[in-house]
Protein backbone atom coordinates (compact mmCIF):
# COMPACT_ATOMS: atom_id res chain seq x y z
CA UNK A 1 0.00 0.00 0.00
CA UNK A 2 1.41 3.35 -1.00
CA UNK A 3 1.04 5.97 1.69
CA UNK A 4 1.68 9.65 1.62
CA UNK A 5 3.11 11.15 4.80
CA UNK A 6 0.77 14.14 4.47
CA UNK A 7 -2.29 11.86 4.48
CA UNK A 8 -1.02 9.81 7.41
CA UNK A 9 -0.30 12.84 9.58
CA UNK A 10 -3.67 14.36 8.68
CA UNK A 11 -5.47 11.17 9.68
CA UNK A 12 -3.57 11.01 12.99
CA UNK A 13 -4.43 14.59 13.85
CA UNK A 14 -8.08 14.19 12.93
CA UNK A 15 -8.64 11.02 14.99
CA UNK A 16 -11.32 11.25 17.61
CA UNK A 17 -10.54 9.64 20.96
CA UNK A 18 -13.32 7.63 22.54
CA UNK A 19 -14.19 8.32 26.15
CA UNK A 20 -12.46 6.09 28.68
CA UNK A 21 -9.83 5.09 26.12
CA UNK A 22 -6.23 6.12 26.04
CA UNK A 23 -5.38 8.20 22.96
CA UNK A 24 -2.94 6.79 20.44
CA UNK A 25 0.61 7.86 21.15
CA UNK A 26 2.52 8.05 17.89
CA UNK A 27 6.24 8.27 17.30
CA UNK A 28 7.25 9.32 13.80
CA UNK A 29 10.81 8.38 12.87
CA UNK A 30 11.92 10.75 10.13
CA UNK A 31 15.03 9.29 8.52
CA UNK A 32 17.38 11.30 6.35
CA UNK A 33 17.52 14.85 5.09
CA UNK A 34 14.96 14.38 2.32
CA UNK A 35 12.28 13.18 4.73
CA UNK A 36 13.17 15.92 7.20
CA UNK A 37 12.83 18.68 4.62
CA UNK A 38 9.42 17.34 3.57
CA UNK A 39 8.20 17.24 7.18
CA UNK A 40 9.57 20.69 7.99
CA UNK A 41 8.87 22.57 4.77
CA UNK A 42 6.42 20.87 2.46
CA UNK A 43 3.57 19.64 4.64
CA UNK A 44 0.52 21.80 4.13
CA UNK A 45 -2.09 22.77 6.65
CA UNK A 46 -5.59 21.47 6.08
CA UNK A 47 -8.75 22.28 7.98
CA UNK A 48 -8.48 19.00 9.90
CA UNK A 49 -4.86 19.63 10.94
CA UNK A 50 -5.24 23.27 11.94
CA UNK A 51 -8.16 22.91 14.35
CA UNK A 52 -7.62 23.46 18.05
CA UNK A 53 -8.20 19.77 18.75
CA UNK A 54 -5.67 18.76 16.10
CA UNK A 55 -3.08 21.13 17.54
CA UNK A 56 -3.62 19.73 21.03
CA UNK A 57 -3.40 16.16 19.71
CA UNK A 58 -0.19 16.97 17.88
CA UNK A 59 1.38 18.35 21.04
CA UNK A 60 0.18 15.61 23.36
CA UNK A 61 0.02 12.49 21.22
CA UNK A 62 2.53 12.81 18.37
CA UNK A 63 6.30 13.04 18.60
CA UNK A 64 8.69 13.33 15.67
CA UNK A 65 12.26 12.12 15.88
CA UNK A 66 14.71 13.21 13.17
CA UNK A 67 17.62 10.82 12.57
CA UNK A 68 20.24 11.03 9.82
CA UNK A 69 22.04 7.72 10.29
CA UNK A 70 20.82 4.14 10.33
CA UNK A 71 23.05 3.43 13.32
CA UNK A 72 21.17 6.04 15.38
CA UNK A 73 17.84 4.66 14.24
CA UNK A 74 18.84 1.13 15.20
CA UNK A 75 20.18 2.29 18.58
CA UNK A 76 16.90 4.04 19.28
CA UNK A 77 14.97 0.89 18.32
CA UNK A 78 17.08 -1.14 20.76
CA UNK A 79 16.30 1.43 23.46
CA UNK A 80 12.59 1.14 22.64
CA UNK A 81 12.81 -2.64 22.87
CA UNK A 82 14.59 -2.58 26.23
CA UNK A 83 12.41 0.01 27.97
CA UNK A 84 8.65 0.25 28.22
CA UNK A 85 7.38 2.99 25.92
CA UNK A 86 4.41 5.32 25.98
CA UNK A 87 3.92 4.87 22.24
CA UNK A 88 1.46 2.44 20.72
CA UNK A 89 2.11 3.33 17.09
CA UNK A 90 5.26 3.89 15.00
CA UNK A 91 5.53 5.60 11.65
CA UNK A 92 8.88 5.14 9.92
CA UNK A 93 9.38 7.63 7.13
CA UNK A 94 12.37 7.71 4.77
CA UNK A 95 13.99 4.33 5.40
CA UNK A 96 14.49 3.93 1.65
CA UNK A 97 16.57 7.10 1.37
CA UNK A 98 18.94 6.06 4.17
CA UNK A 99 19.27 2.57 2.69
CA UNK A 100 20.21 4.19 -0.64
CA UNK A 101 23.16 5.82 1.10
CA UNK A 102 24.54 2.40 2.08
CA UNK A 103 26.64 1.89 -1.01
CA UNK A 104 29.53 -0.49 -0.73
CA UNK A 105 32.60 1.75 -0.77
CA UNK A 106 34.41 -0.73 -3.01
CA UNK A 107 31.60 -0.88 -5.51
CA UNK A 108 31.80 1.01 -8.77
CA UNK A 109 28.30 -0.04 -9.82
CA UNK A 110 26.57 2.89 -8.16
CA UNK A 111 27.72 6.46 -8.54
CA UNK A 112 24.80 8.21 -6.85
CA UNK A 113 21.95 7.51 -4.48
CA UNK A 114 19.64 7.72 -7.50
CA UNK A 115 21.53 4.87 -9.18
CA UNK A 116 21.17 2.83 -5.99
CA UNK A 117 17.42 3.50 -5.82
CA UNK A 118 17.04 2.25 -9.38
CA UNK A 119 18.73 -1.05 -8.58
CA UNK A 120 17.79 -4.00 -6.43
CA UNK A 121 18.88 -4.30 -2.83
CA UNK A 122 22.48 -5.45 -2.30
CA UNK A 123 23.84 -7.79 0.37
CA UNK A 124 24.97 -5.08 2.79
CA UNK A 125 21.62 -3.31 2.54
CA UNK A 126 19.76 -6.60 2.95
CA UNK A 127 21.56 -7.43 6.19
CA UNK A 128 20.83 -4.06 7.74
CA UNK A 129 17.22 -3.95 6.56
CA UNK A 130 16.55 -7.43 7.95
CA UNK A 131 18.02 -6.35 11.28
CA UNK A 132 15.84 -3.23 11.35
CA UNK A 133 12.62 -4.99 10.32
CA UNK A 134 13.13 -7.84 12.77
CA UNK A 135 13.71 -5.36 15.61
CA UNK A 136 10.73 -3.18 14.70
CA UNK A 137 8.33 -6.11 14.54
CA UNK A 138 9.73 -7.64 17.76
CA UNK A 139 8.91 -4.33 19.46
CA UNK A 140 5.43 -4.43 17.96
CA UNK A 141 4.83 -7.92 19.32
CA UNK A 142 6.48 -7.34 22.71
CA UNK A 143 4.57 -4.15 23.51
CA UNK A 144 1.47 -4.96 21.46
CA UNK A 145 1.71 -1.82 19.36
CA UNK A 146 -1.41 -1.03 17.37
CA UNK A 147 0.36 -0.24 14.15
CA UNK A 148 3.71 0.09 12.44
CA UNK A 149 3.63 2.06 9.19
CA UNK A 150 6.52 2.39 6.78
CA UNK A 151 6.31 5.35 4.42
CA UNK A 152 8.77 5.40 1.54
CA UNK A 153 9.87 8.39 -0.49
CA UNK A 154 9.91 6.78 -3.92
CA UNK A 155 7.43 3.96 -4.44
CA UNK A 156 8.47 3.37 -8.05
CA UNK A 157 12.13 2.58 -7.25
CA UNK A 158 13.29 -1.04 -7.42
CA UNK A 159 14.91 -0.69 -4.00
CA UNK A 160 11.59 0.38 -2.47
CA UNK A 161 9.83 -2.61 -4.00
CA UNK A 162 12.44 -4.88 -2.43
CA UNK A 163 11.96 -3.12 0.92
CA UNK A 164 8.20 -3.59 0.71
CA UNK A 165 8.64 -7.32 0.04
CA UNK A 166 10.95 -7.65 3.04
CA UNK A 167 8.52 -5.67 5.18
CA UNK A 168 5.67 -8.02 4.24
CA UNK A 169 7.90 -11.01 5.04
CA UNK A 170 8.76 -9.71 8.52
CA UNK A 171 5.14 -8.73 9.22
CA UNK A 172 4.08 -12.30 8.44
CA UNK A 173 6.91 -13.94 10.39
CA UNK A 174 6.76 -11.95 13.61
CA UNK A 175 3.32 -10.39 13.80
Amino acid sequence: MQSNIQDIISSILSEEVEKDKRPNQTLIFTLGNDARSIIENELTTTSSTSSIRAILRSRNNVNILFLNKLQYFYMYLIKCEAERMIYNRFIIYGLDSLICELNDTNSVLYDTAEDTANSHINVQQLRIVNLIYSTVFRIKRKYELKNITFVYGNYSALLTRDLQRLERYWRDIIS
